[in-house]
């Protein structure tokens, strides 16, 4: 199976006066880097929660979020610490009678650690918040892996055009090759001259070697048959990919190099856009 590097899920459940809402999210990146951000009072829960996501997930960066809104009957939604408010305020009070840098900035304050002071989140079940983790992890799951059947299909579909291409490779190789001999055959007969015949097929296999592509031709098709192989047996395939596309786009540069026909030129540039279109693809396959 296929799993794509990016993926979003959410799940949200209201429970104990409590609004309880999980989010992740999942971009690409070579190796896997979580970052887990809990309320303070189920702090505890970051290595369990990791555990979980390494069980299922092998690359890309990770960011996962809890959010907890409890309000509590006859209190306040937000409580704030007003005994450190004030004592902030007579601190600042006190550097402003030597220093004087203007109006207090109240929202400042709030931001100062302590001060907006977070709901308990005591009264919620420890254990219920690790099953609808799950929950968010399994639709993250899900999530990723209908994403990378996607890009499956477009993959295979521009690898089943690069076989087209290489089949008109192998076509105008041929082609070019008779053509070449001919055209050579009637020169030599329109300037009159001896030459000696075996001397005459020698330079022609040494040109013909300069520009036989047959090998890298031979080469690619061997990497897109990798290629296939790999997409539908294994599941952590996007570093094999990549080093595959490499050496194809590698293939397609010398084949352009050695080219003198414009119709093998063009095969070959096509392949090379392929093969760059399908890099860009895998850059988010797991």
């Amino acid at each position: 199976m296929i799993y794509s590097m990016t993926a979003f899920s959410r799940y949200e459940i209201i429970k104990n006066n409590c609004n309880i809402i999980w989010q992740l999210r999942s971009v690409n990146h070579k190796y896997l880097e979580i970052s887990i951000n809990l309320p303070d009072q189920i702090k505890h829960l970051e290595q369990v929660i990791s555990k979980k996501i390494k069980k299922n997930i092998f690359r890309g960066k990770l960011d996962c979020n809890l959010y907890i809104y409890c309000i509590e009957k006859n209190q306040d939604h937000i409580l704030i610490n007003k005994i450190l408010i004030n004592q902030l305020v007579k601190l600042i009070l006190k550097i402003k009678n030597k220093i004087d840098f203007g109006i207090i900035n109240f929202i400042d304050l709030l931001k100062w650690p302590g001060v907006v002071i977070k709901q308990n989140v005591n009264n919620i079940n420890e254990a219920l918040i690790l099953k609808h983790f799950e929950c968010t992890l399994d639709k993250l799951l899900e999530f990723r892996l209908f994403e990378g059947e996607e890009l499956r299909k477009i993959v295979e579909k521009k690898l089943f055009s690069i076989n087209l291409e290489l089949n008109k490779l192998s076509a105008n190789l041929i082609t070019y090759l008779k053509e070449y001999r001919k055209k050579l055959n009637n020169k030599i007969r329109e300037i009159n001259v001896k030459y000696d015949t075996n001397r005459l097929e020698q330079e022609i296999a040494i040109i013909i070697s300069k520009t036989d592509i047959n090998e890298e031709i031979d080469r690619i098709s061997i990497h897109i048959k990798r290629f296939f192989d790999i997409l539908n047996s294994e599941r952590l395939v996007g570093m094999k990919l990549n080093f595959i596309l490499q050496e194809m786009i590698r293939e397609s540069n010398t084949i352009a190099s050695k080219a003198i026909n414009i119709n093998i030129i063009k095969s070959a540039i096509e392949i090379k856009i392929l093969t760059e279109q399908i890099r860009e693809q895998i850059q988010n396959i797991e």
